[in-house]
């Protein structure tokens, strides 16, 4: 099994990335400020099941820090 890397953590949320990025800037040239909140909630919730995960993992000595880190910078830049 091959073992997840930091590049692979950027791969997965480059998509994502720009397809909210491209969403929020509609919501906000339509002035749909309440779907862009709730945008805002949802990156809010994805933060706090990574940073949960990565409890569960550091307490089973699994946790890859580059990974989490990666994971988290992203999410916080977004």
């Amino acid at each position: 099994m091959a073992r997840y890397s930091e590049e692979d953590a950027l791969k997965e949320l480059k998509d994502p990335e720009s397809i909210i990025m491209t969403k929020t800037e509609n919501l906000l040239r339509n002035k749909n400020y309440r779907e862009v909140a709730m945008l805002l909630v949802s990156i809010d919730n994805e933060i706090y099941e990574t940073e949960r995960e990565a409890r569960r993992l550091r307490l089973m000595g699994r946790l890859n820090y580059e990974v989490y880190r990666t994971l988290m910078e992203d999410y916080i830049e977004l």
